[in-house]
């Protein structure tokens, strides 16, 4: 999803493309927004993708390694991912962010959300270590867990490209 109002939920959106060959390599397979970054990549903002390249990818400053979560947001819009509970009762949910370009840029902020309720959120500084959160959260059935990534509120998304993994489990 994809939104420029945080933290609402109604705002939200679907992205609107879904590419399996994302810089002209089979594999890299990405739902992604309207903004182009021009050709020849095909590459639109925001994105969120799996490498299912079964090696590491690389294009440029980017490092994506094989069979991880790469988002990208696009100036002014965040990128998200969205969690809804199947089940009532406590989850755990592990989340790790990781700059996978780290040629330059400011970095990106982080959040996760609990509906519209801020559950965690930092800043992801340019070429700096991961960062992680943990937590214990109480869900209903249709609860939504969303995990946020927006272009560090400055309006610049050059080199944003972030690695999340995320697990989300019953305690």
């Amino acid at each position: 999803m994809e939104s420029a109002v945080l933290p609402d939920p109604p705002s939200y959106s679907l992205l609107a493309d879904f590419n399996p060959t994302l810089f002209g390599v089979n594999g890299p397979e990405t739902w992604q927004g309207t903004f182009d970054a021009g050709p020849p990549i095909n590459d639109k903002l925001p994105a969120i993708g799996i490498n299912a390249t079964g090696a590491d990818f690389g294009i440029g400053s980017l490092g994506w390694p094989a069979d991880s979560i790469r988002v990208h947001p696009f100036a002014g819009d965040a990128i998200i991912a969205g969690w809804r509970s199947p089940v009532s009762g406590t989850v755990q949910i592990n989340a790790i962010f990781s700059d996978l370009d780290p040629a330059g840029n400011d970095g990106v902020r982080w959040f996760v959300d609990n509906g519209s309720s801020t559950l965690a959120s930092s800043r992801l500084a340019n070429g700096t270590a991961p960062q992680s959160a943990s937590l214990t959260v109480d869900v209903q059935i249709g609860t939504t867990i969303y995990v946020v990534v927006d272009d560090g509120g400055n309006g610049n998304d050059y080199n944003d490209s972030t690695g999340l993994s995320l697990k989300i489990y019953e305690s």
